[in-house]
């Protein structure tokens, strides 16, 4: 049940995501120069948007990549962008229903988009009740435990520390951070997340252009890969299982079709809701079209023989690093 589950959410948010693309007349691929020109560019949109993206990105950009590639091969990256690339016009379409119901309605209601269908109805309420007890256990479970974990892990391989104490460390920095409302989250993530974004790009480039002469091999592997016939885990087509894991790894990432994201970007006081509906497809290719894919170059370009153990994820990364910072990679790679 949990495998075919593992398989038709990913296949449904990626049939949703090609509906959108045809009803949206794929806007964003026929006309970029006209789409980028469009996006909010107002200070309280760009501050929504890193807000937002401090949300998605993190572990899923690390270890998730990494976790993909070690189950369905280099193959699993390339399904990762044709995912991104059709998450992009779900996430417009969650980030402009927000904002357009936030005209009538409470600045930071998660779910205004219901009041489309239901009108100001009981059932409209009750849904936007269950919306929010789904966030709450999406956001302690699929965001918040993951994320505290590999974070922990990686404290304790590198300084030691017990995991007890940087569950506590999160927690006090979190309450300090959450307690100020969204104006102190958007102060923070806009100074931590561009920073934190920018190096991690720099050192995965670094990795590659260090190991440039492997970048074809893997760039063929990566295309080759995404459609092999070759057997994985007993006797499944390969091809099926890259999709299954790029897919999911890749809306595990940028967490399209969770309804999360559009509760940040609704912060963008007097935002247009299409122009904000497109800096959430920036989002998107911010944190899959380019940090997941530097990922998967670096380890894959690092290691062209095959990658290493992978139990947490971590390793394939901090190994990479190890190639250009040496002993400090397991450091720079923990903070």
């Amino acid at each position: 049940m949990a495998g075919i589950m593992g398989a038709a959410v990913p296949l449904m948010l990626l049939l949703c995501g090609g509906w959108l693309c045809v009803r949206l007349k794929g806007f964003a691929f026929l006309h970029p120069l006209r789409t980028l020109r469009a996006a909010g560019g107002s200070a309280g949109s760009r501050r929504a948007l890193w807000m937002a993206l401090g949300g998605t990105l993190g572990v899923g950009n690390i270890a998730g990549v990494c976790l993909s590639l070690a189950v369905g091969g280099a193959g699993s990256l390339l399904w990762m962008w044709v995912c991104a690339l059709l998450s992009m016009f779900i996430k417009y379409a969650e980030v402009t229903l927000a904002l357009g119901g936030t005209r009538a309605a409470h600045p930071y209601t998660p779910a205004p988009s219901l009041s489309y269908l239901f009108g100001q109805s009981r059932l409209s309420h009750a849904g936007g009740w269950l919306f929010c007890l789904c966030g709450l256990g999406l956001t302690m479970t699929l965001g918040g435990m993951i994320q505290s974990n590999a974070v922990a892990a990686s404290f304790a391989d590198t300084f030691c520390f017990q995991p007890i104490l940087t569950g506590v460390l999160l927690s006090a920095l979190t309450f300090a951070v959450i307690s100020g409302g969204g104006k102190r989250i958007s102060s923070v993530t806009l100074r931590l997340i561009p920073l934190a974004a920018a190096l991690y790009s720099i050192l995965c480039l670094w990795v590659i252009v260090r190991c440039r002469a492997a970048l074809p091999q893997a760039l063929g592997a990566v295309f080759s890969g995404a459609f092999s016939p070759r057997a994985v885990g007993g006797g499944s087509v390969g091809w099926l299982v890259a999709l299954k894991t790029g897919c999911a790894r890749g809306l595990l990432s940028n967490e399209a079709g969770c309804g999360t994201a559009p509760m940040a970007h609704a912060t963008a006081d007097g935002a247009d809701p299409a122009r904000q509906g497109v800096m959430g497809m920036i989002e998107v290719a911010v944190d899959t079209l380019l940090l997941c894919t530097l990922t998967g170059l670096a380890v894959l370009t690092a290691f062209p023989d095959g990658i290493p153990s992978v139990e947490t994820g971590l390793e394939p990364v901090r190994q990479a690093f190890s190639l250009v910072l040496g002993p400090a990679a397991s450091v720079v790679l923990t903070v």
